[in-house]
């Protein structure tokens, strides 16, 4: 996982307060998860042990059907793009440049 600060935009923005409280906590997550270009590996499974360990072993069921629906409403609203290439399932922070 990768240290990345937060600008003070992020919370004041509209396009991040139009999720909700969770999913915004699903995506801070994402910034530690991604490469330095904004791109991880869309699978869920990866995303949560790497983002919520102890709540995957609390309760793993949840925890993996929250994570997974939480990054559909990330890509509904825009904020997470999700793709496949040839070889992998990827996702891209739309927003990256800008973290």
């Amino acid at each position: 996982m990768r240290i990345r600060s937060t600008k003070p935009e992020f919370w004041k923005s509209k396009r991040i307060a139009s999720v909700s409280w969770e999913d915004r906590l699903l995506l801070k997550g994402l910034e530690s998860y991604v490469d330095d270009n904004g791109v991880g590996v869309d699978d869920v499974e990866l995303i949560v042990t790497d983002v919520f360990p102890r709540d995957m072993f609390a309760s793993p069921r949840e925890t993996v059907a929250r994570v997974s629906e939480g990054l559909c409403r990330l890509q509904q609203a825009g904020l997470v793009h999700r793709y496949s290439t040839d070889s992998d399932n990827l996702l891209y922070i739309s927003f990256w440049e800008d973290i």
